[in-house]
């Protein structure tokens, strides 16, 4: 398991942390994401044989936020 901080632009309010931590689950092999629109940030837990940091950056923007 593998646990990284993205830093995510555009999160404003809690439905944008739900909506971040909603899409970041769905992805096969990720066990946690807590987002924080308050420090515009995501921690996120994940098996690196089952889903690559690029996949999750791109889910990330897929529902409209920027990753830095």
């Amino acid at each position: 398991m593998k646990t990284i901080t993205i830093t995510i632009e555009g999160m404003m309010c809690q439905h944008c942390e739900t909506r971040v931590q909603n899409a970041v689950m769905a992805l096969d092999g990720v066990t946690s994401c807590e987002a924080s629109a308050k420090n515009n940030q995501a921690v996120i837990t994940f098996d690196e044989t089952k889903v690559k940091e690029e996949n999750i950056n791109e889910i990330i923007e897929e529902v409209g936020y920027e990753v830095k």
